[in-house]
């Protein structure tokens, strides 16, 4: 949350959605706009996704998966559950159970995140039409202290 902002896409590296959510639009010099679209470029998208799911790893990620598993799960409930449909939660599944090496598991699971920012970037283009894009041109000037000064809630 970026000063009262909700960000209803979660916290992924995706495409950034941001919004109020009061219906009333942000303010902006020079008129309001109702939402905001981050669109990184797709070489930096995907870089930090992979970072990322490193990152993850790294803080115990194949641990809390091994974890669930060991709590009875079967394969479909990864794709059925919600709390358990987490991106990279199968793929990681599937190396702890001997199917892949640890490399597949997160090269799919990478894979599969990459292809959920996708869908997620097609999606704000198609129904996020009116929303105020900040695209890959753009985006080296963006950070958290762009978003807040070019924000102001009204």
């Amino acid at each position: 949350m970026i000063d009262g902002l909700t960000h209803p896409a979660g916290q992924g590296d995706g495409v950034g959605l941001f919004g109020t959510g009061s219906g009333q639009g942000l303010g902006r010099a020079g008129g309001a706009v109702d939402a905001l679209v981050l669109e990184p470029p797709r070489d930096l998208l995907r870089e930090r996704i992979a970072r990322r799911f490193d990152q993850m790893l790294a803080d115990g990620g194949l641990d809390e998966v091994a974890a669930v598993s060991a709590r009875g799960f079967a394969a479909e409930d990864f794709a059925r559950l919600p709390g358990l449909k987490a991106l990279g939660a199968s793929e990681l599944r599937a190396h702890l159970l001997g199917e892949s090496s640890r490399d597949e598991a997160v090269e799919r699971a990478v894979a599969a995140t990459r292809q959920y920012a996708k869908r997620q970037s097609t999606w704000a283009r198609n129904q996020m039409n009116a929303w105020k894009r900040l695209s890959a041109h753009d985006y080296s000037k963006i950070n958290a202290d762009f978003v807040s000064n070019f924000l102001v809630i009204g």
